[in-house]
């Protein structure tokens, strides 16, 4: 029977939830595996908060929720020196970390990175992204296309 508790965890947690468009950011354990099929991620990293770069790529999304939130954009900020992000929601260090490795990226200078909602990235950028090109960028992809397809066939009021 000992010998089987390992396996009976294993089996116990692999049928455990995982967490759905609701998660919980504050917990350990968020993957860029929980947005695949989601949403598409813009991936912000640098040393601190007071970079010029993010403060600067910020800025440029200040006023684009609109925009962001048609293209099912999320926008993750890991930072090197303080607290990180998912939108305004604080992302637990673990998962910062969880991200970073399965991203390949790393906190000592800004980096923007574009996730499709496929998992795979889109675009990699040492300097800030205006919005209106990753908004290019996004609407020339194939899901893309699909999604403003079957938005302009939905009937009105829907």
């Amino acid at each position: 029977m000992i010998k089987l508790l390992p396996a009976l965890i294993i089996l116990f947690s692999a049928a455990l939830p995982r967490p759905a468009s609701g998660l919980e950011l504050s917990e350990a354990g968020i993957s860029l595996e929980d947005f695949r099929w989601k949403n598409r991620l813009v991936v912000l990293t640098a040393p601190s908060p007071d970079d010029p770069s993010l403060k600067k790529q910020l800025e440029l999304f200040r006023d684009e929720n609109e925009g962001l939130r048609e293209r099912d954009l999320r926008i993750i900020r890991i930072l090197k020196e303080g607290q990180s992000f998912v939108d305004s929601s604080a992302l637990h260090p673990e998962s910062a970390r969880n991200i970073l490795k399965a991203a390949g990226l790393d906190t000592e200078s800004f980096t923007f990175t574009l996730f499709g909602k496929d998992g795979t990235p889109k675009l990699s950028s040492p300097t800030p992204v205006p919005a209106e090109k990753l908004y290019s960028i996004i609407d020339r992809m194939p899901m893309r296309r699909r999604e403003i397809l079957e938005r302009m066939n939905q009937p009105q009021g829907e």
